[in-house]
């Protein structure tokens, strides 16, 4: 939830500043910058996660962040693509 609730700002705000480029691949771009936000907000996690894992966290972390990178993909990569408006 965590990592969640971290990245959803911070897509929204990634989104909204690469409105103002104009990328050539919007899709990828997107999918890239919600890479970059998950990331960001797995490095805000470290401080308040215990340090050993288990493989069950390791997998809801990676599945997190894949459907934070799909999310941006899908609709950041919409948001982004000039030849739609």
């Amino acid at each position: 939830m965590f990592l969640l609730g971290v990245s959803l700002p911070l897509s929204v705000l990634l989104v909204l500043m690469l409105r103002r480029a104009c990328p050539l691949r919007p899709n990828l771009t997107a999918a890239l910058g919600g890479l970059a936000v998950a990331a960001a907000a797995a490095a805000l996690l470290a401080p308040f996660h215990p340090l050993e894992t288990t493989a069950v966290d390791l997998m809801v972390h990676g599945a997190t962040v894949l459907g934070v990178i799909g999310l941006n993909g899908l609709a950041g990569g919409r948001l982004l693509d000039r030849s739609r408006r």
